[in-house]
C-alpha cells in the first residue's frame, strides 16, 4: 500500500520536515514521535569527555536541533492525521510548547501526560543531576481507539 510516495512497512531515512509534505492529508491513524529535546546548557568540566560534549553541543546548535523542534512539524502532523491521535515524547521544558499548540487548535481533544520513571538513572553527569523521568504527551480526538 502506498502513502503518497511512501510504501508501508518500509524504513526511510529522510528529513521529516521535508518528507511529511509528501504524505496526503488525513491519511495517518496514529503518530508516535520523539522529536529533538530542548537542550539545557551546562558546564562540561575538563578532559576528553568534556571536549566531546562541547563538540556534540556545537553540532546540535549548527543543525538547528539545540532548541528542540519547530511547531511547523506539529501543523503537518495534524494535517496528515485522520483524527488527532498522537504520542509526543518530550523534555519537561517542552510540555508547555506542546500543550499550548494543541490548545490553540480549539478542538475537543483529550490528553494525558504519561511518564516513564527510570528506576536506576545515572546520578550525576557534567555537574548536573540527570532526569529520572521521561515525558510523553498523548492527544486524541473523540472516536480514536486506544488498545492496551
Amino acid at each position: 500500500m502506498k502513502l503518497g510516495r511512501f510504501e508501508l512497512d518500509n524504513i526511510y531515512n529522510e528529513d521529516c520536515y521535508k518528507a511529511i509534505k509528501d504524505i496526503p492529508d488525513k491519511s495517518v491513524d496514529l503518530i508516535v514521535t520523539d522529536p529533538p529535546y530542548e537542550m539545557v546548557a551546562g558546564g562540561h568540566g575538563k578532559g576528553s569527555l568534556a571536549d566531546r560534549k562541547t563538540t556534540q553541543n556545537e553540532t546540535f546548535r549548527k543543525s538547528g536541533l539545540y532548541n528542540g523542534f519547530n511547531n511547523t512539524i506539529l501543523y503537518e502532523f495534524v494535517r496528515v492525521m485522520k483524527k488527532i491521535n498522537i504520542y509526543i515524547w518530550c523534555s519537561k521544558n517542552q510540555i508547555y510548547q506542546i500543550l499550548n499548540y494543541f490548545y490553540s487548535l480549539n478542538r475537543d481533544l483529550n490528553f494525558d501526560i504519561l511518564t516513564w520513571h527510570k528506576t536506576n538513572p545515572a546520578p550525576l553527569a557534567n555537574m548536573t543531576y540527570l532526569n529520572d523521568t521521561e515525558y510523553c504527551i498523548n492527544f486524541r480526538e473523540q472516536g480514536c481507539i486506544i488498545r492496551g
